[in-house]
């Protein structure tokens, strides 16, 4: 991961769709605090975070996977 921290990360069509359910809550885990408080995370039209993610996201727009950081 970079050192820096972001205001918006895209993350498409594959952590979410392709690794597992235990990499998507590691990944999770680490890329949050990369991401700034009220960052958003931007996933694939048909991904959604896994168990545990509204810990630390919220979802944004219902319809779509767009998620602030809490």
């Amino acid at each position: 991961m970079p050192d820096e921290r972001f205001d918006l990360v895209f993350c498409r069509n594959l952590v979410f769709t392709y690794f597992t359910r235990k990499r998507q809550i590691e990944f999770l885990r680490r890329l949050s605090p990369h991401l700034k408080s009220g960052g958003v995370l931007i996933l694939g039209a048909h991904e959604q975070l896994p168990p545990g993610g509204e810990k630390r996201f919220e979802k944004i727009v219902a319809a779509h996977p767009l998620y602030r950081k809490k």
